[in-house]
């Protein structure tokens, strides 16, 4: 690798080995070249960007490029970073975060961090403070009394960028995948209502005619059930004895191994599992497993007077659970 030969990685465990070895030699440029990142470039956004882990962001590598090139950041801009002793020009820096470290509250769009996720968070953004010349929020003596900036517990809100609860931003661009299936947001709505994939109006009302059984006790099969009975009811003419009679004479007849096809078909259609149309407001929390994200420096509605400015998330690809049902069918059994 340092002659300049290829070097393919053959998994994690394997690029984890070689960069502990780039560590203790001390071959800084070399690292940043073998941990795990994306160099790309977004033809909507007419940007180049960098894709890589939080945990793997060095400070000397972050910078604020501002959407109007002036010396003052007047209109916000976006967070880019530029791997040390590799890059000569910096890119759009997107963030992946994974370790279930961050909890994201739809109601008031606002995301906690918990962990060494918290605190990897709070330094870096008090770094982009830094890059950008913001003074720190505390006084001056308060920061003394206590034992300086070091001595306070790692939160973002120490940081004149944020606030303990950071922002959260979701737009149409986002990709997401709740409880291990594909979400789309339904934005003609006023809230932003859910919307299952390449589904028909007709299934969006058997879904709600079902899920509203369901809340009195019936399973979705036996709500569809009950609908056919209903719609059948008035064509019969024999009793009831004659109605079991024939199902029973029914059951014992082969069935062809088309018809079988298409009802196991039809039968897994019903039971197919599909999103809840909630507004976004009612869902609750989501639990990040991994997730993708801009940060968008802007300024902040609650600092306008002394023109401060604060840090939004912007998703870009989300993986999240919003039940532990969902994580506990994830998890394997150990081998």
């Amino acid at each position: 690798m340092l002659k300049g030969y290829p070097l393919h990685i053959r998994d994690q465990e394997h690029r984890a080995e070689l960069l502990r070895d780039c560590r203790y030699f001390h071959l800084r440029g070399l690292e940043q070249k073998l941990i795990a990142h994306e160099i790309s470039y977004n033809l909507e956004r007419q940007r180049s960007e960098i894709c890589l882990r939080l945990e793997d962001v060095k400070p000397s590598g972050v910078s604020y490029v501002s959407d109007v090139r002036s010396e003052t950041p007047a209109s916000g801009g976006w967070v880019n970073y530029a791997r040390p002793f590799v890059d000569d020009n910096s890119y759009e820096m997107i963030l992946e975060i994974s370790g279930e470290g961050m909890v994201v509250d739809l109601k008031g769009m606002r995301a906690d961090f918990h962990g060494l996720t918290k605190a990897r968070v709070s330094s870096l953004f008090q770094v982009v403070a830094n890059k950008m010349n913001r003074p720190t929020n505390a006084p001056l003596g308060l920061m003394m009394l206590s034992g300086g900036q070091s001595a306070q517990p790692a939160s973002p809100g120490h940081t004149p960028l944020s606030e303990d609860r950071v922002k959260v931003r979701i737009e149409r661009t986002a990709d997401i995948l709740l409880d291990g299936e594909p979400y789309e947001v339904d934005w003609s709505g006023l809230h932003g209502r859910t919307q299952p994939r390449a589904t028909s109006e007709a299934n969006t009302d058997s879904e709600a005619m079902s899920e509203t059984a369901s809340t009195h006790g019936l399973s979705r099969t036996s709500s569809f059930a009950g609908m056919s009975q209903q719609q059948q009811r008035p064509q019969r003419h024999g009793s009831v004895s004659s109605d079991s009679a024939a199902a029973q004479a029914q059951s014992h007849l082969p069935v062809p191994r088309a018809q079988q096809t298409r009802l196991h078909s039809s039968t897994t259609h019903l039971n197919k599992k599909r999103k809840r149309q909630d507004s976004l407001e009612t869902l609750g929390d989501w639990v990040i497993r991994t997730g993708q994200w801009r940060l968008r420096v802007q300024p902040s509605p609650q600092d306008l007077l002394r023109g401060g400015y604060e840090i939004v998330f912007v998703a870009v690809k989300i993986d999240a659970y919003s039940e532990e049902r969902a994580r506990n069918a994830r998890r394997s059994f150990l081998s």
